[in-house]
């Protein structure tokens, strides 16, 4: 991503404004690291490492709802069955 970072931003969101249309913001993605500049040995901004998030985008987009997800889930799988440990024989 071209531009700087501090310690702390990761997790943050990374945004884009676009230059046609003031008013539109668009999530890209969200900080997932913090490469610290390390040049001069003093602490200065470093690099920040942005993660796509248009996979999540669309898995949002297929949901309305978190009942509508919760219905589409498969049902949960049943334990198999443990051994019987009966000690008597």
């Amino acid at each position: 991503m071209d531009g700087v970072a501090i310690n702390g931003v990761s997790g943050g969101p990374a945004i884009f404004n676009d230059e046609d249309d003031e008013d539109k913001v668009v999530l890209m993605g969200v900080v997932s690291a913090y490469i610290a500049n390390k040049a001069t040995g003093d602490t200065l901004p470093g690099l920040a490492v942005v993660r796509d998030v248009v996979q999540m985008q669309e898995l949002v987009k297929a949901f309305k709802s978190v009942d509508d997800a919760k219905k589409k889930e498969p049902p949960p799988l049943e334990p198999p069955l443990q051994p019987s440990s009966d000690k008597s024989t």
